[in-house]
């Protein structure tokens, strides 16, 4: 058993219709942090064996307080285990105690500073904070030590796209798809650049391969039904929206880019009913800005 990565994806702001989010558990990618590690020496006292296998477990349950629990016992019985602390910040990070995993992740480093993933994992926090310059600090540290590491050069990808370098980007994805050619998040994110900077063919070409990869992946479609519209193929667009929908009823810019395009045709029924499920998932995650927008877009349409 094993965590689900996250992947971060950055939406360019300059589009008028944003690009989805990609994460897993959280906005995102989530998908963008390493599993939980298991003990790489035999633990010296059954108890902390014990300890450490119950957090590995129940995080992986999704029982992160459980685990934060058990990793700090491992932690006290042995307080040089760089691992304890590792997976305590990603327990924690899950949990969504940032501090609490930036602590943990730097502690790990502290006592062991040649471990990427625990720079790839702090990075990452940074990311989710927008602390660009230190995330790609720390990517950039990662791939130092470990040049093999696919999950630091997809992140470090993602650091570059918020910072809208985004040919940097696409190189930075290049590796991580080459390094894990069968990863469709990699795929993803360097489609969303390419979006990004107006390559729309290239970006269905990498949404299309993503879904070949995944064919459960909501978020491709959405991305891909924007590179289409921006495209001109409204039927094509049309109809991975509503693909993305039926992989994921509470995807907001699946809803949010739907909507202007039965707008764009005429419907404004249906436009104004996705434009309500938008603004009212846009809401829930707490993304207000976005929510404002559409609710400003509904009263100029009425």
């Amino acid at each position: 058993m094993s965590l689900s990565p996250r992947i971060l994806a950055a939406p360019a702001a300059a589009l008028s219709m944003a690009l989805a989010i990609a994460a897993a558990g959280f906005t995102a990618p989530a998908e963008a942090r390493p599993v939980m590690s298991r003990a790489r020496h035999t633990a010296a006292r059954m108890t902390m064996e014990q300890h450490f296998n119950r957090g590995f477990e129940r995080a992986n349950g999704g029982d992160y307080a459980g685990a934060i629990a058990d990793f700090s016992a491992v932690s006290e019985i042995m307080p040089l285990f760089s691992e304890a602390f590792f997976n305590r910040g990603l327990a924690k990070d899950l949990n969504g105690d940032k501090v609490g995993a930036i602590a943990d992740y730097s502690k790990t480093i502290s006592l062991n500073p040649r471990y990427s993933q625990a720079y790839t994992n702090r990075g990452a926090v940074y990311l989710d904070d927008s602390q660009l310059a230190e995330a790609l600090k720390d990517f950039d540290k990662a791939i130092k030590l470990d040049r093999n590491n696919a999950l630091a050069h997809n992140n470090r990808g993602n650091a570059l796209m918020a910072m809208n370098r985004f040919d940097e980007a696409v190189d930075a994805y290049d590796i991580a798809i080459a390094l894990s050619p069968w990863d469709a998040t990699a795929r993803f994110n360097r489609g969303s650049v390419f979006v990004a900077m107006g390559e729309r063919g290239r970006a269905i070409a990498d949404f299309d391969e993503a879904l070949r990869l995944n064919p459960d992946y909501g978020k491709a479609y959405t991305n891909r039904g924007l590179a289409k519209h921006l495209n001109g193929d409204l039927a094509g667009a049309m109809g991975d929206w509503d693909l993305a929908l039926s992989h994921n009823r509470d995807d907001a810019y699946a809803y949010r880019n739907r909507a202007q395009l039965h707008a764009e045709n005429g419907d404004q029924r249906a436009a104004d009913r996705d434009y309500r499920r938008a603004a009212e998932l846009f809401a829930r995650n707490g993304n207000m800005p976005s929510q404002e927008r559409i609710l400003q877009a509904l009263k100029i349409a009425h």
